[in-house]
């Protein structure tokens, strides 16, 4: 699991809940119950926490949060790198937070970095999200058609994996496209966190679920890590990565950006 592009997902979900229930008479906070900040401190601006800027966003006439990748589809990533090879870097997938309502739409880019507590020098991750105004429509993506499009491109990485004799790879492709469908229970410890308990659609963090199980960009010896010889099968390969990377990023905006009750 990508902690960036979990803890998106999550504040995504949980604030926009927690924004949903205030309107209705509902404490804002029971929204964001249970949110997990995969940082040690998470800082929107110049404003330290979720729940203060929360009530920051309230009052700014903020009404929604959905969750958003800049330059989806394109080759390259900022920074000149292919998208999965910058996928692999702290702060290498262009993701970040949309929030819309009465005031126009604001977006939140997702920056990490590490640094030091000051009470103790201890080493500690940040998480800054830092904000411009952005005259977008939130990005949307069917349930139906983003599953699908996922489990496409897993099944050609799988049979991609088998071929070139990538036993361990194989397994974990052919893992996620086994994760919990409709009607099942997603695996505990994954993205049923993410999401909050008032979710209103159950197949949103279904289809989280099979999207994280098949994230597999990172470092050093991840997926995007691998080399091949062969100019036509480095070709192969680094085509299925673009496929994979881009489909399971349509399937974290497909289960986050719904249609609310």
């Amino acid at each position: 699991m990508n902690g960036e592009l979990a803890q998106c997902l999550a504040i995504a979900t949980h604030v926009t809940m927690g924004l949903a229930q205030s309107r209705g008479g509902l404490s804002r906070a029971d929204g964001l119950l249970g949110l997990p900040q995969f940082a040690d401190l998470v800082a929107f601006d110049s404003v330290v926490g979720v729940e203060a800027w929360v009530d920051r966003l309230a009052d700014d006439g903020v009404d929604r949060l959905w969750f958003a990748v800049a330059d989806l589809g394109a080759a390259d990533w900022p920074g000149g790198l292919p998208a999965p090879a910058s996928a692999g870097f702290v702060g290498g997938v262009p993701i970040g937070l949309l929030g819309t309502g009465s005031a126009g739409s604001r977006l939140w880019k997702s920056q990490w970095s590490a640094g030091a507590r000051v009470a103790d020098g201890a080493q500690i991750l940040i998480a800054n999200y830092v904000s411009q105004p952005r005259p977008v429509v939130p990005a949307r993506v069917g349930m139906g058609t983003a599953s699908h499009e996922l489990d496409q491109a897993l099944e050609k990485a799988t049979e991609f994996a088998v071929r070139q004799q990538l036993p361990t790879w194989a397994r974990v492709f052919a893992e996620a496209r086994r994760q919990p469908a409709r009607d099942a229970t997603p695996r505990a410890g994954r993205p049923r966190d993410l999401f909050p308990v008032s979710w209103p659609d159950a197949d949103g963090p279904r289809l989280a679920d099979r999207a994280l199980a098949a994230w597999v960009f990172g470092g050093m010896g991840s997926w995007n890590d691998l080399g091949f010889a062969d100019g036509g099968v480095r070709q192969e390969y680094e085509q299925i990565s673009r496929d994979l990377l881009e489909t399971v990023l349509r399937a974290c905006i497909a289960a986050v950006n719904i249609d609310l009750p």
